[in-house]
């Protein structure tokens, strides 16, 4: 008798468990905005899927394309706002309009493509022409615009 009244518990926990993971998969999206973890990972697909782009046309071209010609290229809007801060109409920055040197598209050295504001628990999602994406805080994200000379090609470039 005991063995069996074992059994029945087990098997109730189990049916328990069971229907709290569904309840967890089916309903708990549905209930609530994604963690702030999963807009950040959704945000590196978006700047990745852009680097990728850019990449391709800075090796065919030696250059950036300008943003009409992105646009077109990455066939969806969505992709150039970031899930973390969805109040913004464009979610990112660009290195556009500009003539590279070879090292930098062999490389993929140059960031092309960051967050417009650091809303990533205070940094910003940063993505180099090789694809490679750091989560920078603004201070390090500076001293790289630094040290490429600015997003217009000028020396100090700005995050503003």
């Amino acid at each position: 008798m005991r063995k069996d009244f074992r059994y029945t518990l087990f098997a109730v926990f189990a049916v328990l468990v069971v229907a709290g993971l569904m309840k967890a998969m089916v309903i708990g999206p549905a209930v609530g905005p994604p963690p702030a973890h999963v807009l950040a990972r959704m945000c590196r697909y978006n700047l990745e899927n852009i680097a990728e782009v850019l990449r391709v046309y800075a090796q065919d071209t030696g250059r950036l394309p300008d943003d009409h010609l992105l646009l077109e290229a990455l066939q969806n809007p969505e992709l150039l706002r970031c899930p973390g801060n969805p109040g913004l109409t464009v979610g990112y920055s660009f290195w556009l309009y500009r003539e590279l040197p070879a090292r930098h598209v062999i490389l993929g050295t140059l960031p092309v493509a960051w967050d417009a504001a650091p809303i990533h628990d205070g940094k910003m999602n940063v993505v180099f022409l090789n694809g490679r994406v750091e989560c920078l805080s603004p201070e390090e994200f500076q001293g790289l615009l630094d040290e490429f000379g600015g997003p217009n090609g000028e020396t100090g470039g700005s995050l503003k």
